[in-house]
């Protein structure tokens, strides 16, 4: 699998630090300093042959921001990286590849520095170096790469094998297209059941006298509902606890099982139904920060638990809708024509 750390920009009261995008649970990052829009890239594909390339990028995600003959730098403590000049071609890219031989001398020198600096132009963007490598270390991991000769951090004589184990595709369990769609008296039934369960007592026992939103209820497979009430309701993000009923034995509903992403089977974020020829569910989490920005979850149902199968995040939230995946996994989803 492919893995990817970034450094993020400044807060405006403390340095920045470095983050995990790859398999794994994503840090939360606050708002950055808006002076700081550059960002370094190490990203390592998952074929045995992959090294880790760094790349220079804007979290404005905006191509032809370059300017022609822009200087390029980065530095590592007092160590400075010329990496030449920006030239015509790279004018409408989004990205600066920096070359394999100056990638393999700055990732040295990140793996003993403690704070960098990339420089196009006039726009520099410090980042502290906290976390680095224990970044490079879960990348390892992820990609069974641990004291191998190909590994980052904690290297061996030991070589890294050719055959990479294949990845795990998830197949999820989907209605059929046919299906009769759910009616609202089967929906006001199973609602009414399902609330009646202990299980939701402390769930319900938490809802707002004033605001209670209806229950989602949705076909989960041919034989279960998935059903989704709302505990708890704020500015940002509601809480909703997601169970899943049988269609003939709804008295014998039970949690729903999340393999994470969602503790005490409570997802908080929005979520706009459920996709059942997909096999969806869907959250966005909003950031109690400037701009209209957070982090999106999607789940699919394996017939036994709900998987996550892709995390994006924003780890800028000053406006700018640049989202980072952090976490993808292969799903075997049906086409939809």
């Amino acid at each position: 699998r492919e893995c990817t750390v970034d450094s993020l920009p400044p807060k405006s009261d403390q340095p920045a630090t470095t983050e995990a995008a790859s398999t794994g649970d994503p840090t939360e990052v606050p708002a950055e300093d808006d002076s700081s829009t550059l960002y370094l890239e190490l990203n390592r594909k998952g074929a045995a042959d992959s090294t880790a390339t760094l790349n220079i990028s804007s979290w404005s995600g905006e191509d032809g921001m370059w300017l022609d003959g822009d200087k390029v730098s980065i530095s590592v403590d007092k160590q400075v990286f010329d990496l030449g000049k920006i030239k015509t071609e790279n004018l409408d890219e989004g990205t600066l590849s920096i070359p394999a031989d100056k990638s393999a001398e700055i990732l040295a020198a990140l793996q003993k520095g403690t704070e960098g600096e990339i420089a196009v132009g006039e726009d520099k963007s410090p980042f502290k170096l906290a976390g680095f490598n224990d970044s490079l270390q879960y990348m390892d991991e992820q990609q069974q790469r641990v004291d191998t000769s190909t590994a980052l951090v904690k290297k061996s004589d030991q070589p890294f094998t050719a055959t990479l184990p294949g990845s795990e595709l998830i197949k999820p369990v989907v209605l059929s297209e046919g299906a009769t769609p759910i009616s609202d008296e089967e929906l006001a039934t199973v609602s009414e059941k399902v609330r009646q369960l202990p299980l939701v007592k402390d769930c319900l026992a938490k809802q707002s006298k004033d605001e209670s939103p209806e229950d989602l209820v949705e076909r989960l497979d041919e034989a279960n509902y998935l059903v989704g009430i709302t505990c708890e309701l704020d500015e940002y993000n509601p809480k909703i606890l997601f169970l899943v009923a049988p269609k003939d034995k709804l008295d014998q509903a039970a949690l729903a099982q999340f393999d994470q992403g969602a503790d005490n089977s409570i997802v908080i974020g929005e979520v706009n139904g459920y996709d059942n020829l997909q096999s969806s569910l869907y959250s966005f989490y909003r950031k109690n920060e400037p701009g209209d920005c957070g982090s999106s979850s999607d789940w699919t149902w394996t017939g036994k638990n709900f998987v996550l199968v892709r995390y994006d995040t924003m780890p800028e939230c000053r406006g700018f809708l640049t989202t980072m995946n952090v976490w993808k996994l292969n799903v075997d989803r049906p086409k939809i024509e």
